[in-house]
């Protein structure tokens, strides 16, 4: 494909087109929205990085957020996510473009109320899961370059990447919290779910 066409400008970097199965899909380059609008074209060779949005829900949801937040968490989403294909070497549910957004635009907004937070699954996450943790610290300062904020440590042991590459195990936990809500009446919030994810990832991988 020599061309894209632009759907829709994010910012200077990043702009929503389509390929030709007719998939929509965000693609991010260097300047390659700066001065276009919808129904012009992008260069294959300026596009450094592609993302397909097969599920329109993923659309629906990422066109949400973009109006709730600048569209610079889109673009250092797509960065890390770039990053962490290459890392972990797996591909990674569109769903995580929706998720670490999200959860980067809250950990900013929890950064400037002054509001600090303690990530109880922290040391698991680096003793466990060195590729991940090392992609999270990576993240951090991508964040830090590219909107400004200096998160902690702690922001480093990210959920989403985690729950997407031990899909299975989360599988697994999403059917116990299903489990405890029915009979207990009780929710199982963000972090006791990864909690349960990284316990059945050591149990299933025989590292107790």
């Amino acid at each position: 494909m020599e061309a894209y066409k632009i759907l829709r400008i994010i910012n200077n970097n990043v702009v929503f087109s389509v390929n030709e199965r007719g998939d929509e899909i965000i693609l991010r380059g260097k300047g390659i929205g700066f001065q276009k609008k919808a129904g012009m074209t992008v260069a294959a060779g300026d596009v450094e990085g592609i993302y397909v949005l097969e599920k329109p829900q993923t659309k629906n949801k990422l066109y949400d957020l973009l109006e709730d937040m600048p569209p610079e968490y889109i673009e250092v989403s797509a960065r890390i996510i770039d990053h962490a294909r290459k890392v972990l070497g797996k591909t990674l549910d569109e769903n995580i473009y929706v998720t670490l957004t999200d959860h980067i635009h809250f950990a900013a907004e929890r950064k400037l109320k002054g509001i600090e937070y303690v990530n109880p699954l922290l040391w698991e996450i680096r003793a466990y899961y060195a590729q991940e943790y090392q992609v999270g610290l990576w993240a951090l300062e991508e964040i830090h370059k590219c909107l400004g904020l200096e998160l902690k440590e702690d922001e480093a042991g990210f959920h989403e990447m985690i729950r997407e590459r031990y899909a299975f195990d989360y599988a697994c936990a999403r059917k116990i919290r299903m489990y405890i809500l029915e009979k207990y009446h009780k929710d199982v919030g963000t972090e006791e779910m990864t909690f349960l994810t990284v316990h059945l990832r050591r149990v299933s991988s025989d590292e107790l």
